[in-house]
């Protein structure tokens, strides 16, 4: 919060009464309280750089995201669809040893060792229709581990508190 106040002095200019700044303090050690405090310190100081307004605590976990997507060195859909492709050359025996070295968005998209060697050893196996559904599901996977990724531990074990009550199955893979 100091790098913040520093960095954006006008918008801060009003008092705040003590009861404020300790709410606000508290909320945020509470919403990164999981996150590495380097990582936060990266963020918040690669936002100040772009915006005009002080950051919120989404912003900060957004480019907490953006960054580690650029240190991952992710390689996008057609690089994934890539590894499914070698991981299928090589599961008629080693199914479970080529599920395992996929990464994570193509492990849900498969689904399962027995289902990459189903596809592997399919002679009808019609690699232009799965490779197009692929694409058409990677950005939703996507989005939906940048969202996981960004929900605090305690929502994340609540939420999969609330599955198990209800008897809904989490995937393997899932963040919640």
């Amino acid at each position: 919060m100091a790098i913040i106040r520093a960095s954006y002095p006008r918008f801060y200019q009003t008092a705040q009464t003590n009861e404020d700044v300790e709410t606000t303090v508290n909320l945020w050690a509470e919403m990164f309280e999981n996150d590495d405090v380097m990582a936060v310190k990266l963020a918040v100081k690669s936002l100040i750089n772009t915006l005009e307004f002080p950051p919120t605590i989404a912003d900060i976990k957004k480019e907490m995201n953006k960054l580690f997507e650029v240190i991952n060195d992710e390689n996008g859909a057609i690089d994934e669809w890539n590894q499914i492709k070698t991981a299928l050359r090589n599961s008629a025996y080693y199914s479970v040893e080529m599920f395992e070295r996929l990464p994570p968005i193509a492990k849900r998209f498969v689904g399962s060792p027995s289902q990459l060697r189903c596809w592997g050893l399919d002679p009808d196996f019609n690699d232009g229709v799965i490779r197009g559904q692929f694409l058409k599901q990677y950005e939703v996977l996507k989005d939906r581990e940048r969202h996981a990724a960004m929900l605090p531990e305690n929502v994340k074990s609540k939420l999969k508190e609330l599955a198990e009550q209800k008897g809904l199955k989490v995937l393997e893979g899932e963040k919640v």
